[in-house]
């Protein structure tokens, strides 16, 4: 029972987000997504990355775009149909090679192996020391942070390569905020439970400023 209870809570907490997110999705009439080719797009990830981008999905979800795969498999990019399509290119500039810093920096691999290490520590714990169900609940939740705590590293992570790479950084001020425009301030558990939130949009947005400024003198 201890086990069952460390592991639903520390998946509970590490990955509300991509829960909530499939929850959406499946909420969402079937077939609605749709693969493009983007002759603009495959351009701009290979002069700015060197990877070659031949899948890119246009679906209804919540999130401007994400990336679903990471190196050695080749890249598959999906965008919302309402980026793709009321973004300006320096908006999208900012989102492509944003979730190409997703992939080109193995976020996805590292927060694979992260959660196996860390689930497979808990249960150890739980199996040498015979904690109770509450210790496995506590145990479940700080785990579960601490791996949440690296998937919201990545996201600054992912902005800096963005940042880094664009020819014109006032894309990505004005694309995050459109972000906050879709996802203004919420609840306190939207902050701890979500990869973004208000306030690391706003941190985002102050990054940009500052590289447009640098960039000036």
């Amino acid at each position: 029972m201890n086990y069952f209870v460390f592991l639903v809570v520390y998946l509970l907490t590490a990955d509300w987000h991509t829960i909530d997110f499939f929850k959406y999705v499946i909420g969402k009439k079937r077939g609605m997504s749709q693969v493009v080719k983007d002759q603009w797009i495959e351009n701009l990830v290979k002069s700015k990355t060197g990877v070659q981008l031949t899948k890119i999905t246009l679906a209804e979800i919540r999130a401007f775009g994400f990336m679903a795969s990471s190196p050695p498999l080749k890249p598959s990019m999906t965008l919302s149909f309402e980026a793709y399509k009321n973004l300006s290119n320096g908006e999208k500039e900012w989102l492509i090679l944003h979730e190409m810093g997703h992939y080109v920096l193995k976020h996805s691999l590292k927060e694979l192996i992260t959660q196996v290490v860390l689930i497979s520590s808990g249960l150890l714990i739980i199996h040498l020391s015979l904690i109770d169900s509450f210790s496995a609940l506590v145990l479940g939740i700080l785990l579960g942070f601490l791996t949440l705590q690296l998937a919201k590293f990545h996201e600054h992570e992912a902005s800096i390569f963005a940042l880094n790479h664009m020819d014109d950084p006032i894309g990505m001020v004005k694309g995050v905020e459109a972000l906050m425009r879709k996802w203004p301030k919420r609840s306190i558990m939207r902050r701890i439970l979500y990869r973004w939130d208000f306030s690391m949009y706003e941190r985002q947005k102050e990054l940009a400023e500052r590289e447009i400024i640098r960039r000036e003198k």
